[in-house]
C-alpha cells in the first residue's frame, strides 16, 4: 500500500542531493507536485524499507532510499539516483521491486514501468546489508505503459496504483478527462473503469488510490484531498474477481461507509452524510 508518511525522513535525502544553490527552475517545475506528495515507502521481503521520492533538484529524476526495517527511527542510509529525461509526476510501487513513474516534459506526458532485478551491478543477490554494506537491485528496463501529448483529451495522472492481480496492471486517475483506467503493465490492451458520466464524484480534487485486500475482493480507495471538500467524497473500487479491473464503482455515504465495512480499511476519510 501506498503511503503518504511523515516529512522527516526526506532530510537526509535533501542534504544528499540538494546543491549548495537552487539553480534556475526547469520551465515544468511549477507543475510539479512537492516532495511529500510523491513519496512512497514499500517493505521489502528480508526485513528492509525502500523509500521513492521523484527529485527536480540538480536534475529530474527518481531517488530511491533503502533502510533495514526496525523499531524506532529508520536512517536511510543507502541512495540510488535514477536521472530522468523528464519531470516526475507521481510514483507507485508496482510488485516488490518495479516502480511506475509518471513523467512530464517537452509537450508530453507518459507512464514508465521501471523493471528492477533482485540482483546489484555485479550479480549478487540484492537488497541485502551485510557488515555495514549494501547491494541494492539494478535497474534492468525501462517500459512505456501509455503516453500521450500534454494538451491531450487525459491530462496528467494524478493517482496511481498497482493492482493486487496477477498479472499486475496499473489503475490510474488523471487530472483533465477525471476517468480511471485500468493498464496492462505486461503490454496488452488498457481497459476503462469510471468515468464522470457515470461517478460524478471523479469531478472534484481527489489525493490519492490505496489498495487493499478484502474477503469481498481487491479494494482501490480514491481519496479526497484532506481540508478540502472532495475529502469527503471517497470513492470505492471493487474488483471482486480479482482481474486487476474493478466491477464497481461505489460511492457511499456515511452510514454505509461503516455499515459495509469500508471504515476498516481506511480512517482517512469519512464520506458526508
Amino acid at each position: 500500500m501506498r503511503s503518504k508518511s511523515k516529512v522527516w525522513p526526506i532530510v537526509a535525502l535533501l542534504a544528499a542531493c540538494a546543491p549548495e544553490a537552487s539553480p534556475t527552475p526547469p520551465a515544468e517545475a511549477a507543475a510539479v507536485p512537492n516532495w511529500a506528495s510523491l513519496e512512497t515507502i514499500t517493505s521489502i521481503d528480508g526485513g528492509f524499507l525502500r523509500m521513492t521520492h521523484g527529485a527536480f533538484l540538480e536534475a529530474p529524476g527518481v531517488v530511491v532510499a533503502w533502510a533495514v526495517d526496525g523499531p524506532g527511527l529508520r536512517e536511510y542510509d543507502a541512495i540510488q539516483k535514477f536521472q530522468t529525461e523528464f519531470q516526475p509526476l507521481d510514483v507507485a510501487t508496482a510488485g516488490e521491486l518495479d516502480l511506475v513513474v509518471a513523467v512530464r516534459g517537452k509537450g508530453s506526458i507518459e507512464i514508465e514501468l521501471w523493471r528492477f532485478d533482485p540482483l546489484d551491478a555485479a550479480g549478487a543477490a540484492a537488497p541485502c546489508f551485510d557488515a555495514g554494506t549494501w547491494r541494492l537491485p539494478r535497474r534492468s528496463r525501462v517500459d512505456r505503459v501509455w503516453h500521450e501529448a500534454e494538451n491531450g483529451p487525459r491530462g496528467a495522472p494524478r493517482a496511481l496504483v498497482a493492482t493486487r492481480s496477477q498479472p499486475q496492471r496499473l489503475l490510474a486517475w488523471f487530472e483533465r478527462s477525471r476517468e480511471i483506467v485500468s493498464f496492462d503493465l505486461t503490454g496488452g490492451a488498457e481497459r476503462p473503469v469510471a468515468s464522470p458520466s457515470s461517478c460524478a464524484v471523479l469531478t472534484r480534487d481527489h489525493e490519492e488510490l490505496f489498495a487493499f485486500d478484502d474477503e469481498r475482493g481487491h479494494v482501490y480507495l480514491l481519496l479526497g484531498e484532506v481540508g478540502s471538500s472532495a475529502a469527503a467524497t471517497p470513492v470505492v473500487l471493487l474488483d471482486a474477481d480479482r482481474d486487476g479491473v474493478p466491477e464497481r464503482v461505489l460511492t457511499p455515504r456515511l452510514e454505509e461507509w461503516e455499515r459495509e465495512g469500508w471504515s476498516r480499511l481506511s480512517l482517512h476519510c469519512l464520506p458526508q452524510e
